[in-house]
């Protein structure tokens, strides 16, 4: 019995392991790939044109430092109101950001979170 009680503990933890090894860390910076998925896909191109046809809160691209991303998913995740982050959808949001319209810069936080949402530069 003492060696069956042993053995299912060494197999639990094994497993426990293998599962923790493969699972993503929640704060896991996202890859160099992540930031490039746009550009792999069939997808319009990265122009103002093609920003400003997703200015909906279910659709939203935003340029921020001649960079576009697309915060349709974080929208309802984002801590301030909604409002704070519609009006610069399908727009150069760069000045929004950088103040969060009160003269106070976003976090450290924030910036690196958006490299989750980057679609990739902006064209000319």
């Amino acid at each position: 019995m003492k060696g069956l009680v042993t053995w299912a503990s060494v197999a639990f933890w094994a497993i426990v392991a293998l599962a923790l090894a493969r699972a993503p860390l929640q704060s896991e910076e996202p890859s160099a790939a992540t930031a490039t998925v746009h550009a792999s896909t069939q997808a319009p191109p990265l122009t103002r044109a093609e920003t400003a046809r997703h200015d909906r809160a279910d659709d939203c691209w935003m340029i921020i430092e001649g960079q576009i991303y697309d915060f349709s998913t974080y929208l309802p995740q984002h801590p301030a109101p909604p409002q704070a982050m519609l009006k610069y959808c399908g727009k150069d949001a760069t000045e929004g950001f950088l103040t969060k319209d009160h003269a106070r810069p976003h976090s450290n936080y924030a910036r690196n979170l958006m490299a989750h949402y980057l679609l990739g530069p902006l064209q000319p």
